[in-house]
């Protein structure tokens, strides 16, 4: 007799919700963005119904993200009335709604279960597999637009837009699958099918890259003995940014010292990378916002601005090699997590890595959650949108596990 199918009808909404975090690019709406609004729209309903909770038992830590918004609103006010600026405050909306969303799902349904994560990692190998092996166009219709799957060497979509969006969902199944202890805990087969998935499916250059910076920088936290939570490292954290202030300020005493032209010898031939073009846009897109929050003093740029202040640059030839190979048109919108919040709300973009760590702090005793935090923060500065609903399950799940709730078997589908 064929295995019935269980739904919980009383929790279907909150199952829902995690569904659509972990298929953030399915398009039901038939909007023309990558990231789809399904789990933000659910997460409405979900707040609008648990309004008492919410009211009586706000995470103190989510007012983070709730500042984010405000000043995101405030910003909005200033900036020019267009898409790209609709869709960019929508991010900061997703920011502050989805991960409490998520936070009171994984409550009601105590949890994420293993179980049904293993499904979740098998429809998408098994797609990627399909794609890779017989028909790199299978369920391509499912998203918005779909780019590049198995063509000239490149990897597959499975269900994300492009090879690089699959690696990087692949890379937060990784971190979901450590912050919730299932690689200690359960078979680690399913460990080792994502990373089939992620190497031989996907084959994103630029996410084996972040895990290879996450892995150098996690060698060199451990090789200094970087303590997280002495109360040192935030002074030397606090030392470094009056230093960079004082570069600044003193910036043409400091361009005459031989250590700058060192730098600039070393930073001076980077041809060979900065020919790609996808390569060149995606560096610039994390590596610029950055060098705004710095010669700005970390003032807020506002939305629908990057491509102004990109051309900017171009103009008075500052950073030539870093535009050896650029296409205007692709400068629109920011590409980056962590690049959009640092350029468009300045300094209060850092409450988001803030955010994180407040919660990641009471998993970092076990030295491998050590890693995956660094794993997690270099990811933001890829290609992923602050409104992809699976980043923002990653938040509303490191704040459910760190307040000591009860990780246990909980979705039944």
């Amino acid at each position: 007799m064929a295995q019935r199918i269980k739904i919980n009808t009383k929790k279907i909404l909150y199952q829902l919700l995690i569904i659509f975090c972990f298929f953030p690019f399915l398009n039901i709406l038939r909007l023309p963005i990558d990231s789809q609004p399904n789990a933000l729209i659910l997460s409405f309903l979900i707040l609008f119904i648990n309004y008492r909770t919410i009211i009586y038992h706000l995470p103190t830590k989510l007012l983070y993200l709730i500042i984010i918004f405000v000043v995101a609103t405030i910003v909005l006010f200033f900036s020019n009335y267009t898409f790209v600026t609709f869709t960019s405050y929508i991010s900061y909306l997703s920011l502050c709604l989805i991960p409490l969303a998520v936070y009171i799902s994984l409550k009601k349904i105590n949890g994420l279960s293993f179980d049904f994560f293993k499904k979740i990692i098998l429809i998408w190998g098994l797609v990627g597999l399909i794609q890779r092996i017989y028909n790199p166009k299978f369920l391509q219709f499912l998203q918005y637009r779909s780019n590049g799957s198995g063509l000239m060497g490149r990897g597959v979509n499975s269900l994300a837009p492009e090879p690089t969006y699959y690696g990087t969902v692949i890379a937060l199944f990784i971190v979901v699958y450590v912050i919730n202890n299932f690689i200690e805990t359960k078979n680690k087969l399913w460990f080792i099918f994502l990373l089939i998935q992620l190497f031989i499916f996907s084959i994103s250059s630029t996410i084996i890259a972040v895990f290879l910076i996450s892995t150098i920088l996690y060698f060199l936290i451990k090789l200094f003995k970087i303590n997280f939570k002495n109360k040192l490292f935030y002074i030397a954290l606090l030392i470094c940014t009056f230093f960079l202030i004082f570069l600044k300020i003193n910036f043409d005493l400091i361009s005459n010292t031989r250590v700058y032209k060192i730098i600039n010898i070393v930073l001076s031939r980077p041809e060979l990378i900065m020919l790609d073009q996808s390569i060149n846009e995606r560096f610039n897109h994390a590596f610029f916002p950055i060098v705004s929050l710095y010669e700005n003093f970390m003032i807020p740029m506002g939305f629908d601005n990057f491509k102004n202040y990109i051309i900017s640059k171009i103009t008075l030839n500052q950073y030539p090699l870093f535009f050896v190979n650029i296409e205007l048109a692709n400068y629109n919108k920011i590409m980056s997590g962590y690049g959009a919040a640092f350029f468009e709300l300045g300094g209060f973009g850092l409450l988001i890595p803030i955010y994180l760590y407040s919660f990641f702090k009471t998993l970092l005793n076990k030295k491998t959650i050590i890693y995956f935090f660094i794993l997690l923060n270099m990811l933001l500065f890829t290609s992923i949108s602050l409104n992809n609903a699976l980043i923002l399950f990653v938040f509303g799940n490191v704040m459910y596990i760190s307040m000591g709730q009860k990780n246990s078997s909980a979705i039944s589908i």
